[in-house]
C-alpha cells in the first residue's frame, strides 16, 4: 500500500514538471496552421506561446491561465485538441508530426501526453482557488447607527430601524432577504457567488469524473464541456462585476468615457431604422441573418483602437447558416464601403456613407432636468470633444463628488436625513418587496 501511494506521489510530482515544445496554433490571422513554441508553467498555472525567434528573449507572443480551463481533445484528428480558457480564450493546437519515423499512433500518444499535463495543472489551480477562496461565514445584520447591535431581520426593530434604508437581494433560493447598508448587501451577494462557484467546482468535478468510453455521457462530450465553460466564465464574469461595484470609489480616466451616454449608444443601432425593419422581409433564416448583419455593420462606431489586421476601419467575417454551412463573406470598411461575397458567386456592395442617417430625437439642453444625462454631464463632454482630458478629468471628478455628496446628505441637512430613509422613486413605489410601476395604463398619471 505504502508502494502504491509512493508511485503516485512520484507520478504526481512528474505531472507538475515544467512542459515545453514545438506545436501548431491555428491563428485567424493567416486562417492556419503556424509552428509556435509552448512552455507550461505549473507554479503559475500559464501556459504560453512564443513565435521560434523569440524563444531566447523571454517575451511570450500569449499566455493564458489554465485554472478553470477545458482541455478536449478533437473527435475528427487524432493530433490535434483545444484548450479553452475560463477567459473566454481558446487555442487549436496539434502534435507536430515528424513523418516516417514515427511509429503507428505515435502523435495520438503525444496529444494525450499534452493533455494530461494541461489538465493536471488546470485541476491544481482550480482547487488552490477553490481553497483559498472558501465561502463566505453568515454575518448578522447591523445597524449603520449602532454597528455593535444586532438587527432581527423579522421584527424591523431596534436601533435606528425607523430611518434605515433597505436594500433587498434575492438569494439563490428565490427568497428577498434585507440588508441594513450596501456593505452588507455587497456582503450577500458575495455569499451568493461563493455558492455559487461551490456549485460550478462540483459541477467540474463531476463532468470530469465521467467515463471516457461506453454508453450514456462522456467527459468529452460537446455538451458537458459547453456547461462546464459556460458555468465557469458565467461566475467569473459576476465576480468580476461584484468587483467593479465594489470598488466604484476609483474614477475611470476621463479619455477611456464616451461622449454620449448609455442611451445615445443603444439609439445609434437604430440609425437606420428602414435596415432594421426590412429584416422581417426575409424569405429564409440565412437571407434574415445576412440582413441583421448588414444592418450592424452600418451601425458600428469608432472605438479607441479601430485597426484591425493593420487597417483602419477594416471588416472581415463570414456568415455561416445553422448547419455551419458558410453563406457569404464580408470585406471591406464598416464607415465607407462594404462588400458581400455568397458562395454561388453573386456578390453585393453598398456605400455607407451615401446611406441616410435617422438623427436622434432628443430635448434641446435648457429644457433637460438638472440631473439629465447630456445637461449633467455638457462640461465634461465639450471637454473631450475638444480633445483637452485634463479639464475633463477636472469636471468629472467635481460631478462625481457633488453626487456623492448629495446621495450621503452631507450638502444639506434635510437632505441628510432624506438620504438615511428609504428612497422615494421617481416611477415606482415599493409595496412589500415588490416594486410596482406608479402610473399604469388605463390610469390618469
Amino acid at each position: 500500500m505504502a508502494d502504491d501511494e509512493e508511485l503516485d506521489v512520484d507520478e504526481g510530482n512528474k505531472m507538475r514538471q515544467p512542459l515545453e515544445g514545438q506545436l501548431y496554433k491555428y491563428t485567424n490571422v493567416v486562417k492556419g496552421w503556424q509552428y509556435r513554441w509552448f512552455v507550461l508553467n505549473p507554479d503559475i498555472g500559464m501556459l504560453e506561446y512564443y513565435m521560434l525567434d523569440e524563444v531566447k528573449k523571454g517575451k511570450p507572443r500569449g499566455a493564458v491561465h489554465l485554472a478553470g480551463a477545458v482541455i478536449s481533445p478533437s473527435d475528427e484528428d487524432g493530433q490535434m485538441f483545444t484548450v479553452s480558457a475560463a477567459c473566454g480564450e481558446v487555442y487549436k493546437l496539434r502534435v507536430v508530426s515528424c513523418g516516417r519515423s514515427r511509429f503507428p499512433g505515435q502523435d495520438a500518444k503525444e496529444r494525450q501526453f499534452w493533455i494530461n499535463r494541461l489538465r493536471k495543472v488546470a485541476e491544481d489551480h482550480t482547487k488552490t482557488i477553490a481553497q483559498k477562496n472558501p465561502p463566505l461565514l453568515p454575518r448578522e445584520i447591523r445597524s449603520p447607527h449602532e454597528g455593535v447591535v444586532p438587527q432581527d431581520k423579522g421584527s424591523g426593530t431596534g436601533p435606528g430601524a425607523s430611518s434605515q434604508t433597505v436594500w433587498y437581494t434575492t438569494g439563490m433560493g428565490g427568497h428577498t432577504e434585507a440588508s441594513a447598508t450596501p456593505a452588507e448587501a455587497f456582503s450577500s451577494v458575495r455569499e451568493i457567488l461563493a455558492r455559487a462557484g461551490k456549485l460550478y467546482y462540483n459541477l467540474a468535478q463531476s463532468i470530469e469524473s465521467l467515463p471516457s468510453h461506453g454508453p450514456g455521457f462522456k467527459y468529452y462530450d460537446k455538451d458537458m464541456l459547453l456547461l462546464k465553460a459556460t458555468s465557469c466564465a458565467t461566475v467569473m464574469c459576476l465576480e468580476q462585476c461584484l468587483s467593479i461595484l465594489q470598488e466604484s470609489k476609483v474614477a475611470l480616466p476621463s479619455y477611456v468615457l464616451e461622449p454620449r451616454s448609455l442611451l445615445e449608444v443603444y439609439a445609434d443601432f437604430m440609425s437606420y431604422p428602414h435596415m432594421f425593419l426590412r429584416v422581417a422581409d426575409g424569405e429564409t433564416p440565412e437571407e434574415r441573418l445576412v440582413m441583421v448583419t448588414e444592418w450592424l455593420l452600418c451601425s458600428l462606431y469608432a472605438t479607441r483602437k479601430p485597426f484591425y489586421g493593420g487597417k483602419l476601419h477594416c471588416v472581415s467575417g463570414e456568415v455561416k447558416s445553422a448547419t455551419g454551412e458558410m453563406v457569404c463573406k464580408v470585406s471591406g470598411e464598416w464607415d465607407t464601403k462594404l462588400e458581400l461575397q455568397y458562395t454561388d458567386g453573386r456578390s453585393k456592395e453598398w456605400n455607407i456613407s451615401e446611406l441616410k442617417r435617422q438623427p436622434k430625437r432628443c430635448r434641446p439642453i435648457d429644457s433637460q432636468d438638472n440631473f439629465e444625462s447630456r445637461r449633467l454631464w455638457q462640461p465634461v463632454t465639450q471637454a473631450l470633444r475638444s480633445g483637452n482630458t485634463v479639464l475633463a478629468s477636472h469636471h468629472k471628478c467635481q460631478i462625481e463628488e457633488r453626487l456623492h455628496e448629495q446621495s450621503c446628505g452631507k450638502g444639506d441637512p434635510e437632505q441628510g436625513e432624506m438620504a438615511q430613509q428609504t428612497h422615494d422613486a421617481k416611477l415606482f413605489r415599493l409595496e412589500g418587496n415588490v416594486w410596482k410601476y406608479k402610473y399604469p395604463l388605463g390610469k390618469p398619471s
